[in-house]
């Protein structure tokens, strides 16, 4: 994976390029700096998606992180009383398939109804 620090110093390069042919298309008239300008901020838009793709990925990582712990412990039995919360937890981790064996999650609902 690329480093974030470099992706922000190639989207100032690129931002910076597309800046000047701009400005420089203004001046001139000419195509061959339209053109420049035009490829440059393509570049830009790309490394901009890249930069806040990577942040999504992250907090989506984080969240599912949590959520794995969560269903784990609510598979142990850590959170006996609150049956919401675990019923949607381990909804929610079925779901999103972070819970290797489904059937488990019906045999902890009837274990925990048993209790």
């Amino acid at each position: 994976m690329i480093d974030r620090d470099y992706i922000e110093r190639l989207l100032r390069r690129y931002e910076t390029r597309a800046d000047v042919a701009a400005r420089n298309y203004q001046e001139t008239g000419e195509q061959a700096h339209y053109r420049k300008s035009y490829e440059a901020e393509i570049i830009a838009d790309a490394l901009r998606y890249q930069l806040s793709h990577d942040a999504e990925n992250a907090e989506r990582l984080a969240f599912r992180s949590q959520i794995m712990i969560w269903a784990s412990r609510a598979e142990c039995g850590e959170y006996k009383g609150n049956d919401k919360l675990v019923d949607a937890v381990l909804a929610y981790a079925k779901a999103m398939k972070l819970l290797e064996d489904k059937g488990r999650i019906e045999e902890l609902k009837e274990r925990r109804d048993d209790d």
